[in-house]
């Protein structure tokens, strides 16, 4: 009885400093059922959430019935698949890395036949340019 007491009071404490997070109408549902069932021990004790599980089935069960409720989330999902099949054919001109490493070669290959290798090149410092 004392455990089921400092329960209903950890429960208040933790309504109170996390409200911003939880669902506060199922939290009070579970403190009111551990109070009633305080008052009568016949009285069951409600399990956080259980509410909400609930009412989540009911949902899935109205849209697994219903081919119009089935259908808005395939097409919003088959819309989202269209936009990112179009980004990746926009960026499809844009190279992998393997062809940006032998452009890159190819590229330093064509500097130093011009004479100009990257090592050639003067590397400042900032501390050489202050």
């Amino acid at each position: 009885m004392a455990q089921k007491q400092i329960l209903l009071r950890e429960l208040a404490n933790v309504r109170e400093k996390l409200a911003h997070l939880i669902d506060r109408r199922e939290f009070d549902r579970t403190i009111h059922a551990l109070e009633a069932h305080l008052a009568d021990p016949m009285h069951p004790t409600f399990t956080y959430g259980s509410s909400l599980l609930y009412r989540d089935a009911v949902k899935h069960n109205r849209v697994a019935r219903n081919p119009v409720l089935c259908s808005l989330p395939a097409a919003k999902e088959y819309a989202e698949l269209q936009k990112r099949r179009e980004s990746l054919r926009a960026h499809e001109n844009t190279l992998s890395p393997q062809q940006a490493a032998k452009l890159q070669e190819r590229q330093s290959a064509d500097a130093s036949m011009n004479g100009e290798a990257l090592d050639s090149q003067p590397s400042f410092s900032t501390k050489e340019l202050f």
